[in-house]
Order: structure tokens, then C-alpha cells, then sequence
């Protein structure tokens, strides 16, 4: 396993932190994706990732991003006059597994055992009222992931039931995928009282083979520092994390509503290139999202709900899990 996961993880992990040494990380983060908070243990069951980041930066250049990635975002619309830049690392890992993690040979009928480990750096490009994001994920499905054994090793240190289909589980595939988005803030107020209330839309599209689609939301919020954390917000819930942390310069609630048409996913459609578990995807998907966070001195803690329409057509349980977030900002 060591042997597998070495030559993908280090060079990813490793090469923006040195490429950006002379630069102090704006923040640390944190982030949990489980199931648990509905008394539940399979179909999508975890999500971990760890990010880091730098923020409000004056341009986007080989002084603040490894060469590849400046190259890349060359080739990105996302450098404009009189805009600010954000850059966000991640690195985490996901799983899914059958509805009955009991049984060897999972029913015909669920969706693939399989894991995730992932790597992403997020590039925001910011103004007033609007935020253009674009974001790069490379990583490896499969026994290479570790999941299996992240599961099994949780399990036995929590004394729940020991996972048993994890040899049917999707084969090691590299994937990507490359995405898009902008989000305008369409409505602002501010109250007497010192809190804000604003509206955000926003639209999408990413492709790979781990994931292609396209999407739409808007998010309604209320709270405080929301003109700060604006270029920070995401409107369509992703699993297996999300780099982009939240910064909310006092605290804030949410609530969201977002579709999108996917096209294909590897977690449903198996593996792209072998024979492997699969189900019939439900091209059209929607959220509902509701969250909060709050700044404490240096450290910023948030929590979100998510309840979303079934992503494949002979799904046996409602697509639904909480998130949770602690980062730490340094000064």
C-alpha cells in the first residue's frame, strides 16, 4: 500500500507548500463529511480533508503558485484589473460502501464499495459583488485510496460493525477533473444592528472522469462579515471536501437550493476503463443546504446539513449527510 500511495502523494502535497515557502499560510482547515448525524452507515459515509491556503493576494504568478499551476492559470480568464486572488490546497479522502456494510456480496442494486483519495488547489479571482473560481482535482480510486482500511480501522477503534464488501470495491483508476464557476451577489442589506443579509447566485461546469456536469444555485445568508466571506461561498455541495474554507468574520447562517445535470460519475458508473460494479445514473440532481459558522478569535468553526434528491435510480436511501469545519486563521 505504501508503495502505491507514496509516488501519488508526496510530490502532490509537497511541491505547492515549497513553491510557496517564502509566503506564510493564511489558514489551516479541517473538514468532516459523515452520515452519522442521521444514524446511518452506508452509501456515501465519509468525507476528510484537510486544506490550506492564501488569501487576498495581488496577482496570480510563480511567486505564489508552482509553475505548472501558473501555467494553468494562464490559461484561466481569472486575472482582471482591480481584482483580488485567493489560492486554496486540499488534500482528503472519501468512501462509499453499500447500504448493509454487513454483507460480503452487497444486493444488485447499490452503489460500488469504492474510496477516494484526493488532492485539489482552488484559484478564486474576486471583485465587489462578483467571484470566478476555478479548480483543478487530481487523485486515485480504488484499493490505492486507503479507504478500506481507513474504515475498517475507525470501525474497530469505535466498536461498530466491521465493514465486509469492500472486495468488491471499484478498481484503481487515476482521475481529474477541472471546473468553473462564478457567483454573483445579486442583493445586499445591512441592518442597524450591525448583521447583513444578502443573496448569491452562481453557475458551474467541471468535467473528468471522475465527475462531469453542470449546475446552478443561489444561496440566501444572514449574519455578519458576509461581504468578506462572499468570494469564499460555494453553492453546490461537493463530496470528499472542499478547499475553499470558510472566513466569516464574526458569524453567519445559510440556507441553499442547487441542481445540476451530471453526466457521469465514477462513484455510480464504476470504473471508466474495466469492468466493475455499477448503477443507472439520475442525470438530474438537486440540494438543499443549510449551514452556519462562527469566528472565535483565530479559529473559525462551521456546520452544514445536506439533503439531496437520489443520484441513481435504484437508490435504497436518502442522499443526506452534515458536514463539519474547524480552521484556523493565523495572523
Amino acid at each position: 500500500m505504501k508503495q502505491l500511495l507514496t509516488p501519488l502523494v508526496l510530490p502532490l502535497v509537497l511541491l505547492p507548500v515549497a513553491s510557496s515557502s517564502a509566503q506564510d499560510i493564511d489558514y489551516f482547515s479541517f473538514s468532516l463529511e459523515n452520515d452519522v448525524l442521521f444514524q446511518e452507515d452506508g452509501g456515501y459515509t465519509d468525507g476528510v480533508v484537510f486544506s490550506w491556503g492564501y488569501r487576498d493576494q495581488a496577482t496570480l504568478d510563480e511567486n505564489n503558485l508552482p509553475r505548472w499551476i501558473d501555467w494553468l492559470a494562464d490559461k484561466a480568464p481569472l486575472e482582471r484589473d482591480g481584482r483580488r486572488y485567493n489560492i486554496d490546497y486540499g488534500f482528503g479522502q472519501g468512501m462509499q460502501t453499500a447500504i448493509d456494510i454487513t454483507q460480503e456480496v452487497p444486493p444488485e442494486g447499490d452503489a460500488p464499495y469504492a474510496g477516494l483519495l484526493l488532492w485539489q488547489v482552488g484559484l478564486t479571482s474576486y471583485e465587489e459583488n462578483i467571484a470566478d473560481h476555478a479548480k483543478l482535482s487530481i487523485g486515485i480510486v480504488g484499493p490505492a485510496s486507503g479507504a478500506e482500511q481507513t474504515q475498517k480501522f475507525i470501525h474497530e477503534l469505535i466498536d461498530s460493525d466491521k465493514p465486509e464488501g469492500w472486495d468488491g470495491q471499484l478498481e484503481n483508476e487515476l482521475v481529474f477533473r477541472v471546473e468553473g464557476s462564478r457567483n454573483w451577489r445579486l442583493q445586499s442589506v445591512a441592518f442597524d444592528n450591525g448583521t447583513e443579509f444578502d443573496v448569491i447566485g452562481g453557475a458551474g461546469a467541471g468535467v473528468g472522469n471522475l465527475r462531469s456536469d453542470v449546475g446552478a444555485g443561489i444561496s440566501v445568508r444572514w449574519g455578519q462579515g458576509l461581504a468578506q466571506s462572499f468570494p469564499l461561498s460555494s453553492l453546490i455541495p461537493t463530496r470528499a471536501g472542499d478547499p475553499l474554507a470558510p472566513s466569516v468574520g464574526g458569524w453567519q447562517v445559510y440556507a441553499k437550493l442547487a441542481g445540476s445535470w451530471v453526466a457521469n460519475e465514477i462513484f455510480i458508473d464504476g470504473n471508466t476503463f474495466k469492468d466493475s460494479a455499477s448503477v443507472d445514473i439520475i442525470h438530474g440532481q438537486a440540494y438543499a443546504t443549510i449551514g452556519g459558522a462562527v469566528e472565535l478569535g483565530q479559529w473559525v468553526l462551521g456546520m452544514t446539513v445536506v439533503r439531496g434528491t437520489d443520484r441513481y435510480e435504484t437508490q435504497r436511501e436518502a442522499t443526506r449527510f452534515g458536514s463539519f469545519n474547524i480552521t484556523y486563521e493565523f495572523d
